[in-house]
């Protein structure tokens, strides 16, 4: 697991900040199994409310917020609690948190009853009319059935189904464009008969009415007034929807470069012909300010289909979608900044998350919402401020590994690498660490629950790195607890150092505080540590002097510690010894 990153004590050693970072969790009062740790004090309230959604047994809400805690949207990331949200609202039915389940469970690496149960998650999803559930197993068509679970028969029932669902969801998205004039024809369901409103909206189109035409069109493409007496024509669909396109009808000009994007063959001259028309359409639409033209304009151009192959302008015009709330351009851009972050550019991971976390406040949209399951159940999304070398410590301390987890500690506490502190999560890492034996956590541990409030804590970890003495109150250790000075791993903007460093003085301060408090009350372990902060000048103004007071305080209380605990056991001794010379004891 860490041979990826093995460069992690060196980088904490040169670039460790401290206590860097402006403290975001909602509460400085850590408490025991919180669900979530709010990153701005700003949101919290919006992810209090969906929470409080989700454990009313909503379960779009339970998605929802599964999907933020996997994407670190406005909390801290948690990759279990993540599973936990969406094993529940799976098992009661939601499609997109199947998708999510089946993504995580089927991770590289997983063991095979693991990857079972999630392609067997996958397959509800896609029972269920999942697109993208139906697109994944399709293409398992060149996995060996030992390795993917599928047989080349039910290979081939997937890859029909999502034939049929692609070309359903399709119309779907045609339909929603065509609203409008739907409504103007056929009024309210079952207001007028639909035989008679198919009648008259070909004798509108052919007498050039633009509205009359789109509509039209799209019930002959798809199809979907087969019932009314309109039979599937594509020919008379595009014939009329061309039409409305040149006289300059939006819509038309919209359903009619969708039309193209899903049915462009590069063999196909016709298709050629008309992806070029789409291209000059869709330029003049896009031009005047329409977002959703400015998209299709975009991926068409990025796609090279038409007249014009410009990868870059074609991104252009999707920013200028996606600045304009267009959706698809959104979770587009999202994941090509995605594939830069996977080359290693933290930007472009940094520009995805932010992409996906805006996808991910789109309503009635469960199709963009698989895609994010998708790519974050999988693993392959950027996790929303945080480095990838963060998210590879964090996922292996979610698995136990208690080096990961003393890593991850250390990363929450001081803001390395991600230029944020979360005292919260590193109090429930550095807990899980040093539950499991790792003994150089103690101090750290104890200096975050003095610092959140938590004195019990504070005095138990303290007690316990103070008798175990050695790595466990060294030099490393003391500065992991109170800071060294120097930059954090991470691209900080310059206005924000300042604030940052002033959080850091005031952390360390209030360790310090407690610690002198618990050093007068005659606590020979804070007395040792203050000594040793005083000697090395860690956090505090270097003096010899000073640190000496505290090295004789510690051991004034060591001596008083061992005369009272030799005076509670002389009795016990002498009660021993009476009962032994009567002869009670043999």
């Amino acid at each position: 697991m860490f041979s990826a990153i093995g460069r992690i004590p060196v980088l904490l050693a040169v670039f460790f900040a401290g206590l860097s970072g402006v403290q975001a969790e909602d509460s400085m009062t850590c408490r025991d199994n919180q669900a979530f740790l709010c990153t701005s004090k700003a949101g919290c309230g919006e992810v209090r409310a969906l929470y409080a959604r989700a454990r009313r047994g909503d379960f779009e809400a339970m998605t929802a917020f599964g999907l933020r805690l996997v994407m670190g949207d406005g909390v801290v990331p948690d990759d279990g609690a993540a599973m936990h949200w969406f094993e529940k609202a799976a098992a009661g039915g939601d499609t997109t948190a199947q998708v999510a389940l089946g993504a995580f469970l089927m991770r590289p690496g997983e063991p095979a009853k693991r990857r079972e149960k999630g392609l067997s998650w996958l397959e509800r999803a896609a029972l269920s009319g999942n697109t993208l559930a139906l697109t994944h197993l399709a293409r398992y068509e060149a996995c060996e059935e030992t390795t993917c679970g599928l047989t080349g028969q039910r290979v081939s029932r997937w890859q029909e189904q999502a034939r049929r669902q692609a070309m359903q969801d399709s119309v779907t998205r045609m339909e929603a464009v065509v609203a409008p004039y739907r409504k103007k024809w056929l009024g309210q369901p079952g207001e007028k008969d639909p035989v008679q409103a198919v009648q008259d909206v070909l004798r509108a189109a052919e007498e050039g009415d633009r509205q009359a035409q789109t509509l039209a069109s799209v019930w002959y493409v798809s199809g979907a007034m087969a019932k009314a007496g309109l039979a599937l024509d594509r020919p008379a669909g595009m014939a009329f929807l061309k039409q409305a396109a040149q006289a300059g009808d939006r819509r038309a000009v919209t359903v009619f470069a969708m039309t193209v994007l899903a049915d462009t063959n590069e063999d196909d001259t016709e298709c050629q012909e008309e992806a070029a028309m789409a291209g000059r359409w869709l330029e003049a639409e896009a031009e005047k300010g329409d977002g959703e033209c400015m998209a299709l304009y975009g991926m068409l151009l990025f796609r090279g289909i038409g007249e014009k192959a410009d990868p870059d302008a074609g991104v252009v015009w999707l920013e200028k979608a996606a600045r304009r709330q267009v959706p698809d351009a959104m979770l587009f851009l999202g994941r090509l900044r995605m594939m830069a972050g996977e080359e290693g550019v933290q930007e472009g991971r940094d520009e995805a998350a932010a992409w996906f976390a805006k996808v991910a406040t789109v309503p009635s949209r469960p199709d963009l919402f698989a895609w994010l399951a998708w790519d974050y159940g999988s693993g392959e999304a950027p996790v929303a401020g945080e480095p990838e070398v963060m998210t590879k410590v964090r996922r292996g301390a979610e698995k136990g590994d208690g080096r990961a987890m003393s890593y991850l500690a250390i990363m929450y506490d001081s803001g390395v690498f991600s230029g944020r502190r979360f005292p919260c999560a590193a109090l429930t890492w550095y807990r899980r660490s040093a539950e499991l034996g790792e003994k150089e956590m103690y101090l750290p541990l104890a200096m975050t629950c003095a610092e959140t409030g938590d004195a019990a804590c504070a005095r138990k970890w303290l007690d316990a790195a103070f008798a175990e003495g050695g790595k466990a109150l060294g030099y490393g250790m003391v500065a992991h607890a109170f800071g060294l000075s120097g930059d954090v791993c991470t691209d900080v903007p310059e206005e924000e150092m300042a604030e940052m460093a002033s959080e850091r003085m005031d952390a360390v301060a209030k360790r310090i505080r407690w610690l002198h408090a618990e050093g007068m009350r005659g606590n020979a372990a804070a007395a040792a540590v203050l000594a040793r902060l005083y000697g090395a000048g860690i956090g505090v103004r270097q003096d010899g002097k000073e640190a000496l007071k505290w090295e004789r305080l510690s051991e004034r209380a060591k001596a008083r510690r061992r005369t009272v605990s030799g005076k509670a056991a002389g009795p016990a001794k002498r009660t021993r010894r009476a009962a032994g010379e009567n002869g009670e004891v043999s």
